[in-house]
């Protein structure tokens, strides 16, 4: 970007305006050229940096701990849910057992659904 100052006789002598420079291309202002690749790696291009640099922009170990991570919160949400349905098994009260049980079931199969789905997922991201 360029700075201009103003004459010496001006109103705003102290502080210099930013005029907006255009490329001379696309007649898209330079600002918006401006794309973030890393924490501080700057790129100037005019098209998006999905076309021209593939993946996702995150590290591969980096998506491989979040994951793991995941999966380590998960099983541990199953471990509970399996400590609560056996509570329940052992608990004789009738209609509660019934409802709490299918409750129960049904938060066990959602969760261990999630957990197949986070190890494919982190096998893929293993294999790259």
């Amino acid at each position: 970007l360029k700075r201009l100052n103003r004459g010496v006789g001006s109103s705003s002598c102290c502080r210099p305006t930013v005029a907006m420079a255009t490329s001379q291309q696309d007649g898209t202002a330079q600002y918006k050229t401006i794309m973030r690749l890393q924490k501080n790696f700057l790129v100037r291009c005019n098209e998006p940096l999905d076309k021209i640099v593939p993946g996702t922009g995150v590290r591969p170990a980096s998506q491989i701990k979040r994951v793991q991570n995941e999966l380590k919160v998960l099983r541990r949400k199953l471990g509970d849910i399996v400590e609560e349905e056996l509570m329940i098994q052992m608990d004789a009260s009738g209609q509660k057992k019934a409802k709490g049980a299918q409750e129960l079931s049904a938060r066990r199969a959602e969760v261990t659904d999630r957990i197949a789905q986070l190890e494919t997922q982190l096998l893929d991201y293993e294999l790259l």
